[in-house]
Parts: structure tokens; C-alpha cells; sequence
């Protein structure tokens, strides 16, 4: 009876722990570099130039080693704010972007988290529209998104100021924006 109930008790703290740090993937693979993430500002820098329309496309690694490099950018230059983030991901998707990564929980506690988004251009400007949120096992409620919509936007829009934005296509394995520098 006792060894019943060692055994049920073991079988319940592995079903706890593993419902704990269940949760999302990263939906694709990418190979993260400084090298992508040069190559895709070059381009950027060299697309928006000269008042003419443009299109800029961009591959999930790409992407996601510019925002890798960013956030450790950002975490060295500013030590005292703590980023909660780490191993983030972009992975595009036909209409939809989907941003993986890990979030620091307490002390040694990462948790994966995920956020699902669109796109679109409205106005001459980029509009993301975050459609889910998922931390760990546990959706987070909907009202989150629409705050989280309005950081995104705020932050994408202080970076694409001078160019005004006609189309943003997001496709598997990439996106593509065209507009044309003000």
C-alpha cells in the first residue's frame, strides 16, 4: 500500500512538472547571425532610398537575428531594466507572424511564450494586430492583446517614421513590405 501510493505521488509531482513547462513551440527553425541580420539593414538601407516605391523581403532569419541583436544590444546598454527575453524567433506564415521565445519566470525559470500577430498597412502606416498571446501551458486572457497591439505598433512605428507604407505581405518563411522613403 505504501509503495502504491510512493508511486502515485511520484507519477503526480512528474505530471505537475511536466504540465508546468509544457507549452508552445517555436513554430519553424532559424539560424540566427549577425551576418542575416547585416545583410537585411543593407538591403533596407539600399530599397528606401530616393523618394521611389520600393519592396523590401525579409526571411525568418533574417528577422529574427535583427531582433536577437537588438535585444542583446539592449540589455547591454542598458543593465539595470530587466528584459525578460530571450531566444526570440520570427517565423512568417501565409497572413499571420508568429513571435517564439523564452521569458524569464523567477530566477531560472524560463517559460516559452508565444504571440501571434498580423499585418497590414493603413494610412501610409504598418498596422500588427496581436491575435493570441500564449505563456507556458495558459493562453493569456484577449484583453491583453489590444494592449500589447498598441505597444507593438508604437514601437514598429518610431522605426518606419520616414517611409510610408503602401503594402505589408506576410507569406511562409518571409514578409515583404513596400513603400517608399518621405
Amino acid at each position: 500500500m505504501v509503495r502504491q501510493f510512493t508511486i502515485m505521488v511520484a507519477l503526480f509531482a512528474l505530471l505537475a512538472l511536466t504540465a508546468c513547462n509544457a507549452g508552445p513551440v517555436a513554430p519553424c527553425q532559424v539560424a540566427v547571425s549577425k551576418q542575416a541580420a547585416d545583410q537585411f539593414v543593407q538591403r533596407a538601407a539600399q530599397a528606401f532610398t530616393g523618394g521611389k516605391s520600393a519592396t523590401l523581403t525579409a526571411s525568418n532569419d533574417e528577422v529574427s537575428s535583427l531582433l536577437s541583436l537588438y535585444l542583446d544590444d539592449f540589455k547591454k546598454r542598458n543593465p539595470e531594466d530587466f528584459i525578460p527575453i530571450s531566444n526570440a524567433i520570427v517565423c512568417f506564415d501565409s497572413g499571420k507572424a508568429d513571435l517564439f521565445g523564452q521569458i524569464e519566470w523567477g530566477k531560472g525559470n524560463p517559460v516559452a511564450a508565444l504571440i501571434t500577430l498580423s499585418a497590414a498597412a493603413s494610412g501610409g502606416k504598418p498596422v500588427f494586430t496581436v491575435s493570441q498571446i500564449q505563456l507556458g501551458p495558459v493562453p493569456v486572457p484577449a484583453d491583453l492583446n489590444a494592449q500589447l497591439t498598441r505597444t507593438i505598433n508604437r514601437t514598429i512605428a518610431a522605426y518606419l517614421d520616414r517611409i510610408t507604407i503602401a503594402e505589408i505581405k506576410l507569406s511562409p518563411g518571409q514578409f515583404s513590405i513596400t513603400g517608399q522613403l518621405r
